[in-house]
């Protein structure tokens, strides 16, 4: 699996990658993960397999959703799991919303009633 992490400049959001490659290796599965500033997004989205969002650019999510989620799930962390550096917790999320999006070809990662895609 391919999981593209994006936040405002990928520094923090690192620390977060590293935990989630021990968590892959902890159950001897290997994943290519990858954060990125946010700005580069639309120049890696299509090496992706899910694309998750830090939570500091939540504001982001609608845009992005609406760019990249007809081709990959784009989802975003959940903000006690990147608070604490849970990669084994992420981990699981990015592998979840795969499966959801090859079973019902889409994630919705939000209440519908919020917004219109």
């Amino acid at each position: 699996m391919r999981i593209l992490l994006t936040c405002c400049m990928g520094m923090s959001t690192s620390l977060l990658v590293e935990s989630m490659h021990q968590a892959a290796k902890k159950h001897h599965q290997e994943h290519q993960i990858w954060c990125i500033d946010q700005e580069q997004v639309e120049k890696e989205v299509q090496h992706c397999d899910v694309l998750l969002l830090g939570p500091q650019i939540r504001h982001t999510y609608k845009r992005l959703y609406k760019a990249y989620a007809s081709f990959v799930p784009v989802i975003m962390i959940d903000a006690q799991a990147y608070g604490r550096l849970d990669g084994e917790m992420v981990l699981n999320q990015a592998m979840e919303a795969i499966r959801q999006y090859k079973e019902n070809g889409n994630y919705l990662d939000f209440n519908e009633e919020e917004w219109e895609v």
